[in-house]
Formats: structure tokens, C-alpha cells, sequence
């Protein structure tokens, strides 16, 4: 997991953890407006039945 030892707290940091990783996939869900949101909780859903995983947040 990202935040095995410490939850990054900036962009480098988050870079490090992902690199240290050692086969992470990665899926990317655009959310734009608020109709978007039962995409990404389905997503979520999706996660959460194969095991635990991390979610990061970017906003620009």
C-alpha cells in the first residue's frame, strides 16, 4: 500500500512511494461533475471485493 509507512504528503513523496511499489496497478477515473459519482463508487465497489487498495486525489 502508499501509505504503508507514511501517508505522503507531497507530490514527490507520493512519486517515491508509487515507484517503491512493485507491480501497482493503476486506473485513472475522470470525474468532471457530479453525474460522474456513481461511476467512481462503482469503481470503488470493484476494489474493495478483490482486497484493499489506495485511493489519491488530484484536483487541479
Amino acid at each position: 500500500m502508499i501509505g504503508d509507512v507514511k501517508l505522503p504528503s507531497d507530490k514527490q513523496s507520493l512519486i517515491k512511494s508509487i515507484q517503491s511499489l512493485r507491480n501497482p496497478k493503476i486506473e485513472v477515473i475522470e470525474v468532471t461533475q457530479r453525474s460522474d459519482r456513481s461511476k467512481l463508487i462503482q469503481a470503488i465497489d470493484r476494489k474493495v471485493s478483490k482486497g484493499s487498495f489506495s485511493v489519491v486525489f488530484v484536483s487541479a
